[in-house]
């Protein structure tokens, strides 16, 4: 089953809750949308479990009904929404204690944009700051391993040993001190030894951060228009002081699959007003030549 017939059945699972006496999570189990007879047999399934938990029969749902609510579910584009907080505060002016993610999440339930998680970012770089790589040497013991002094805004640079190939002296990067948890590796920071040589702290990589698969540690220079000051936290500068909220957007709103309309929506709730941009024009206008010839 793919990642999309997944969120369909969810979907289905979500809305023919009630009427199926509480089986519709069974549909997530499913080998295949096109295959009637496990639909049949997983919903048969719990519908029997559920008989025997409350001695009594629970309403049925033909297979032939279920892949059809999941063929309109699907045509019609229904799906998931990640929405960043800050962006949404950009696009809808409103007050602040309107904007926050939990209020939000419950305006938006209760108004059909169901949120299924509230994201914080923040968490995902959460001590770690930008430091600066003052001296990198070779490592004694090891041809791939390097030692750099990185400097963070304490009144002593870090020795950090570091086995990235991209690492120089010079450039500005995101180093996790000691004690700093790092949650899209599962890494918690310790003072280490790599090789006889101690080791405070780690220089990260994008893939660290949670922003994405990336070969070698972040280089700002290269991420960055301008680096932020040495020692200060590393999240603003890469987006991760942000909140996402995650809605289940239904078949009859893809309005809700966009930004702009999510805005729309959010105002409306809020008693806020919009603040969409105009779209610049990508080709300026100009008036056609028609000549003689043309018009004859």
């Amino acid at each position: 089953m793919c990642s999309s017939d997944l969120v369909f059945f969810r979907g289905v699972a979500r809305h023919t809750r009630r009427p199926l006496g509480g089986v519709g999570p069974a549909f997530g189990a499913l080998k295949s949308d096109h295959d009637p007879d496990a639909l049949v047999f997983s919903h048969e399934g719990r519908c029997a479990a559920y008989a025997k938990r409350k001695n009594k029969r629970p309403p049925y749902l033909p297979a032939s009904r279920l892949l059809s609510l999941l063929r309109i579910q699907r045509c019609s584009g229904s799906g998931f929404m990640r929405v960043s907080l800050q962006w949404l505060k950009e696009l809808v002016t409103a007050p602040a204690d309107a904007l926050t993610p939990d209020g939000l999440a419950e305006r938006l339930s209760l108004a059909g944009f169901e949120v299924e998680a509230i994201e914080d970012l923040a968490a995902q770089a959460q001590g770690v700051v930008v430091g600066f790589v003052a001296q990198r040497e070779p490592h004694p013991n090891a041809d791939k391993l390097s030692v750099c002094q990185v400097e963070v805004g304490a009144s002593a640079p870090l020795q950090i040993v570091c086995g990235a190939a991209n690492v120089r002296a010079g450039i500005h990067v995101p180093v996790a001190l000691v004690g700093s948890t790092l949650p899209a590796v599962n890494l918690t920071i310790k003072p280490a030894e790599l090789r006889g040589v101690a080791s405070s702290g780690m220089i990260c990589s994008l893939t660290e951060l949670g922003l994405g698969e990336s070969d070698g540690i972040a280089v700002l220079e290269e991420l960055l228009e301008v680096c932020p000051a040495v020692g200060s936290p590393i999240a603003s500068a890469l987006g991760l002081d942000d909140q996402v909220l995650e809605l289940a957007i239904t078949a009859n709103r893809p309005d809700g699959l966009s930004m702009q309309g999510i805005a729309r929506e959010v105002a409306a709730l809020v008693a806020g007003t919009t603040q969409i941009p105009l779209a610049p024009c990508a080709i300026a206008s100009s008036p056609l030549e028609v000549s003689h010839k043309d018009q004859t």
